[in-house]
């Protein structure tokens, strides 16, 4: 490099760093990390192709993937990932909120909280106004809480309120009194309509000024917390992730893009108060709707025959220029079209109806479909339209809707949202088209709204993998694998100071730093996603960037030694290494463009890594180092360089000693191979992990009070003793009480009912038990009590018998394939975190099965072992409705009700005095029981999701019913409760009897139920289906295969001969195999204390591995290259001989040595302290290092020297590797024997056969 331009280049390095800095600063911020180290959820799918031709399959996954996106996350705030995998599957990534998340949600509820706190009560004042005469006043008067707008009304209140005790009977001084109350009430902030108004505003920045201008105005006594909570309520939206668990993800995927047709309401031109309507029961006032917009927001209100309906952009509904609309505008096209447009808290809705013959919704028995939708002319008037077919169900029902409905506007609802509305000028059948005043990308952009309401192929029900990850898992992984990588790298660095002396060593080091520095920005530049093995291949990266370094410094140390001065011999060190650096850094890159083609999005996560380290390790080794060198020696600060030698000259005859080599190297890669091969046929479910074999895998955290040891669990798991609760038996006696179950058709059609006949099975079970078989023909699977009520698609004309078979089927399936499974069950001990006093307080099993089914796993797993872990389960119950009343599931508070007893019944005595006017909930057979604080946490948990946010300010309380039952978590467990609710702005009254059920007694009974009936995951949960398992297997090989096929044409074309490319691919298969070799041993010494102390388990075969073996193929080829590299040096022009052979190898034997060792540092830190998650993939790479360096050395050289058996060593390498495709791809075993043999023969026939056709004649 040249020493022109210095202080530009100077400048170039201060500013990558400093820009390096700021990209990834704070780390916790800008770099993403995946799911095994936040925790999170993984969820694969196939896409249902049925109907479709080879055409519409390709690119299937991408589109479906970019449909999705918009519906479940059209904002992107839920850090998804998305993947197409193939045409036919796609794999979305769910990461679980940050403890950082988790604290600005905690932060934004407090803040909502001193909102409620300001807002006073009925109760209270009720209270306040009881008090003796002499204290009515101060009571009130600390009710005002510094809401001046209270003050004056406290004389009045308390005037009315003697006026009425004075008289309690007179009518109008009850009125006057509750118009008093009505109006202190009035005061009280409306926590649903700011939640909303913050919501709706988001992002807009100026329509959020203005509506917190009016609530301000409206309430100034709030100003502060007003303020304060918009602040919170920005920090915690800017980065929420709405998705808290893997249901949620799951149902926002079923349920989205759902296109909708409805007419909306029109204006009456004749009176522009009413509705126009032919049917009087339709003709209403359009203030009802007005004001309960402004009241209660869009929510619908039973009896309501008409819906508000969300705008999503008003400009595109209205046809206006977005540009440079007036408002005068909007009100000549809204009086224009007559629609009946208002604005609640910043967003416009429109009005549309919502009884069923002016809409056409998806519902049970009217599965329509929209099969396409494109822009086109009308032929008459030439302008743009946009034509649409329906299926012929569709073209059925959007017939009898349009031609009910000729000249009145029918709007297009995709999600909820208004898109768009045309008006409707004649019957539309099957075929048909929407006109309107269009523009070609207003076309264009309606056919897309249309599509989007019509999956090209929908996902199936059911995920072909699952795999969460708990948030305390991932943190845990996250931990061990920082602190080992840090260690590991800080004694990188003194080992490269003391070795090359201050001055070289620093600039080594700060080049390492740098490199460091700008890999995480390059990561959170590219929001590339960090792994565990990601983490691995940062402390691999750094390891490795050592070599160029090592490279040009062994170089610079060559030159000196033959007397060449210092700043000469700093210029030919980079000249003479450029090579090899370049060589080598390429050979590992085509193993991460392999990995990054080919593998999980945890092993993509480990080649990108790898892959933008060695990038970087370019700049700084090659540019950064050199500038350093160049300024100091050229500034006279630096004379000469001293530099420690690991090796003198070493002059080792390594080509004499081949011999010996070459028989060591064939019997282990013999034993090495055959252990593994035979361990793959005998035993392979310990082999392979469920990846490679379908299956699942669940961890569990036991609670700190269950004392357990690795025996206790896997009698709990797999035992078959009878009498023994395990889980392999509680999925056998499923299959007995399953059968014993009732089955019998519903009340409405379609629909049957399946019910336990004991209480060893609950209606939750029941539903996952049956889910497999009946998932496809089902509507809906819905949990009644102890019983599920199927309810059928309307194109599955299944009768009693054919459920009663398929319940059977079910029954089958647990008795013949789930128990027999479980009892095979793997069970060990995957983690054990101690108390700071050191001693074990909790530990981590996993279970492995090849048992794919994963709700059969966790059933069981739940129903044997629920009380012993540290989860939150469904728990099944029953609601007790008020026969006397409402008769409805809940009790009505009334006002002269002062006793639980006077409200469900019974003797409770507990006082409801504050909740009169609100609602009880009461649940009784809850199974499991609960305590009272976790019958809280779940209904504080559930009330977090948006669809409860209406229910957020209300006084609410949990009561147990009866005696505790047990304890549960030392705390006292009860199977009866009664929540107790109240919404001051709107007490139950006959008159508003519809409205108060509506807003508060359905909504609290809704949260009651999602309270109960939701789940929170177990800690890791992993499941492979066997299609899936047989495509990893058939990757794994295709990578390996493709990898090596890669690098031996670059090292052919590199080199100018095949024999060197043979020679590499010789090396790295023996490496490889070597390294099967040390995982089968893994299972031998694995259970031995030898093993357990040296930390060796029995490790599986799983992506990370092969993620491992392709990552030693690439370390392996760059040690191998290095080599050839001196050895294409020195032999110039000239024949290859023993004497160049072992030049090159002694000539680099210190760089050999040097780099392994210090990648060797970092890999034993990660192999002892990086934690279980990465300690197979460390395993193997450790063993690939050692195993590397010698092959390089004593295999890869020495094969040059003899080619005639380097030919006969890839011609059986070839065939192997055929032999490895056909085990990989063929599952019937006398398929793989006739073509193994036939395999056998042919190589066995080019070996004897063939001829060798080397460039050179190989020594006698």
């Amino acid at each position: 490099m040249s020493d022109q331009n210095r202080p530009l280049k100077w400048g170039i390095v201060l500013f990558t760093m400093v820009f390096g800095v700021l990209l990834c600063w704070p780390p916790k911020e800008r770099l993403k990390l995946g799911i095994d180290l936040a925790g999170g959820t993984s969820l694969l799918y196939e896409i249902d192709t049925t109907g479709l031709n080879d055409f519409e399959v390709a690119g299937l996954s991408t589109r479906v993937m970019e449909i999705l996106k918009e519906r479940v996350d059209p904002n992107q705030t839920m850090n998804l990932v998305w993947r197409p995998v193939g045409n036919t599957r796609l794999e979305i990534q769910m990461p679980l909120p940050s403890p950082e998340a988790q604290n600005r949600r905690q932060v934004k509820e407090a803040a909502f909280k001193a909102l409620r706190e300001r807002n006073v009560r009925r109760f209270e004042i009720e209270t306040a106004l009881s008090a003796p005469p002499d204290q009515v006043d101060s009571a009130l008067s600390t009710l005002t809480r510094g809401v001046g707008a209270r003050t004056p009304l406290w004389p009045e209140l308390r005037a009315a309120a003697d006026a009425r005790k004075a008289a309690p009977d007179d009518y109008a001084l009850r009125e006057a009194y509750e118009a008093m109350l009505e109006r202190v009430l009035a005061t009280n902030l409306d926590e649903v309509r700011l939640r909303d108004m913050l919501e709706l505003t988001l992002g807009r920045k100026e329509s959020r000024e203005v509506e917190l201008a009016k609530v301000i105005q409206q309430h100034p006594g709030y100003e502060d917390l007003i303020k304060a909570a918009a602040s919170v309520y920005d920090a915690w939206a800017s980065k929420k992730g709405a998705l808290e668990d893997p249901s949620d993800l799951k149902r926002r995927l079923k349920g989205a893009g759902v296109l909708e047709f409805r007419i909306l309401a029109d204006r009456d031109a004749q009176n522009p108060t009413f509705i126009a309507s032919q049917d009087p029961n339709l003709r209403e006032r359009i203030d009802e709707y007005t004001e309960s917009l402004q009241k209660r927001g869009p929510r619908l209100r039973t009896g309501d025959h008409y819906r508000w309906i969300p705008i999503k952009d008003l400009a595109d509904f209205m046809g206006l220029d977005r540009r440079g609309a007036t408002e005068a505008e909007f009100e000549e096209r809204r009086n224009q079209y007559g629609q009946i447009i208002e604005r609640y808290a910043g967003q416009w809705y429109v009005l549309a109806h919502e009884d069923p013959e002016y809409t056409m919704i998806r519902a049970p028995g009217r599965d329509w479909k929209l099969e396409e939708a494109f822009p086109n002319l009308d032929a008459r008037s030439g302008q743009h339209i946009v034509s649409f077919r329906l299926n012929p169900v569709g073209g059925d029902f959007f017939s009898e809707l349009t031609g009910n409905n000729v000249n009145r506007d029918l709007c297009v609802v995709l999600d909820g949202q208004a898109m768009s509305f045309a008006n409707i000028n004649e019957r539309i059948g099957q075929t048909g088209q929407i006109q309107g005043r269009f523009t070609s990308e207003k076309v264009n952009e309606l056919c897309r709204v249309l599509q989007a309401g019509a999956l090209p192929g929908r996902l199936k029900e059911t995920p072909l993998s699952e795999k969460t990850v708990g948030p305390s898992l991932g943190a845990h992984n996250l931990a061990m694998a920082e602190k080992a990588s840090l260690y590991g790298f800080l004694v990188l660095l003194v080992v490269v100071v003391v070795y090359y002396g201050f001055t070289a060593g620093l600039i080594a080091d700060l080049a390492l730093i740098l490199n460091l520095v700008l890999l995480l920005a390059s990561m959170a530049f590219l929001q590339a996603t960090f792994t565990l093995p990601g983490i691995a291949g940062v402390a691999l990266t750094l390891g490795m960037a050592i070599d160029a370094n090592v490279l040009v410094f062994e170089r610079i140390r060559e030159e000196r030694d033959r007397g060449v001065p210092i700043k000469k011999a700093i210029s030919l060190g980079y000249q003479k290494a450029f090579s090899s650096i370049i060589d080598g850094n390429l050979t590992t890159m085509i193993t991460c463009i392999v990995l990054g083609w080919m593998g999980s999005e945890e092993v993509k996560g480990f080649a990108i890594t790898l892959g933008i380290g060695l990038v970087v390790s370019l700049y700084t080794s090659l540019f950064v180092t050199r500038l350093f060198f160049n300024t100091l020696v050229g500034q006279g600060w630096v004379k000469d360089l001293r530099m420690r030698r690991l090796l003198s000259k070493p002059s080792v005859d390594w080509m004499s000693r081949r011999k010996g080599f070459f028989a060591f190297s064939v019997v282990a890669s013999i034993l090495g191979l055959g252990s593994f091969l035979y361990l793959s046929v005998q035993n392979r479910d310990a082999l392979y992990d469920i990846e490679f074999l379908g299956g699942s895998s669940v961890e569990v955290e036991f609670l700190d009070s269950v004392p357990v040891t690795d025996e206790d669990v896997r009698q709990w798991v797999s035992s078959s003793e009878p009498g023994v609760a395990s889980v392999a038996n509680w999925l056998a006696q499923a299959a007995d009480d399953l059968e014993e179950t009732t089955v019998r058709a519903g009340e409405t059609p379609r629909t049957f009912i399946v019910e336990s006949t004991s209480d060893r099975l609950n209606g939750e079970q029941i539903r996952a038990l049956l889910h497999a078989q009946m998932s496809d023909a089902c509507d809906d699977i819905r949990v009644t009590g102890q019983a599920v009520m199927l309810t059928l698609k309307s194109d599955v004309p299944l009768t009693l018998e054919d459920v009663t078979q398929r319940r059977k089927a079910a029954a089958d399936v647990l008795r013949g394939r789930a128990a027999p499974n479980l009892r095979g069950a793997r069970v060990q001990l995957s983690q054990e975190v101690s108390s700071s006093g050191g001693e074990a307080v909790t530990r981590y099993y996993e279970i492995v099965s090849v048992e794919t089914d994963l709700q059969f796993v966790q059933t069981a797993i739940l129903a044997v072992l629920g009380d012993k872990l540290k989860i939150e389960e469904v728990v099944s119950y029953r609601t007790v409705s008020d026969s006397t009343l409402t008769n409805a599931p809940y009790f009505i508070v009334e006002e002269e009700d002062r006793y639980l007893s006077d409200v469900i019944g019974g003797d409770y005595v507990g006082d409801v005095s504050r909740f009169k006017g609100g609602v009880a909930v009461q649940v009784e057979q809850l199974d499991p029981p609960l305590t009272i604080d976790e019958f809280k946490q779940r209904l504080d948990r559930v009330q977090l999701q948006a669809e409860y946010q209406a229910t957020a300010g209300r006084e609410r309380d949990v009561r147990p019913l009866g005696a505790s039952v047990g304890l549960r978590n030392g705390a006292p467990a009860y199977d009866r409760f009664v929540v107790l609710t109240a919404d001051d702005a709107l007490p139950y009254s006959d008159e508003d009897a519809a409205l108060w059920r509506d807003a508060v007694a359905t909504p609290e009974l809704k949260l009651v139920e999602s309270a109960l009936g939701t789940s929170r995951t177990l800690r890791k949960v992993i499941q492979f289906a066997p299609q899936v398992a047989e495509a990893a297997r058939q990757d794994a090989v295709a990578a390996i295969i493709v990898a090596l096929g890669a690098i031996l044409a670059y090292i052919w074309i590199r080199f100018g001969g095949l024999d060197y490319g043979l020679a590499a691919i010789v090396a790295t298969f023996h490496d490889v195999a070597f390294v099967l070799g040390a995982i089968a041993f893994s299972h031998v010494i694995g259970a031995t204390s030898i093993g357990q102390a040296l930390g060796i388990f029995p490790f599986k075969v799983d992506l990370a591995m092969i993620a491992a073996l392709l990552t030693i193929i690439g370390y392996s080829l760059n040690d191998t290259v290095v080599v050839f590299d001196r050895i294409r040096e020195n032999r110039g022009k000239g024949n290859l001989n023993a004497g160049l052979l072992n030049t090159g190898i002694n000539e680099t034997l210190s760089r050999t040595v040097l780099t392994g060792g210090t990648t060797l540092i970092m890999l034993m830190f990660l192999y002892t302290m990086g934690g279980q998650g990465i300690r197979g993939f460390n395993y193997a790479f450790l063993i690939g290092i050692l195993i590397g360096t010698y092959s390089s050395i004593a295999v890869a050289s020495p094969l040059l020297y003899r080619p005639d058996k380097l030919f006969i060593v890839s011609k059986l390498i070839a065939g192997t590797l055929a032999a490895a495709l056909v085990l990989a791809n063929v599952d019937h075993r006398a398929t793989q024997l006739v073509l193994l043999a036939v395999l056998a023969a042919g190589v066995a026939y080019w070996i004897v056969r063939g001829r060798s056709e080397s460039v050179r004649t190989a020594p006698a």
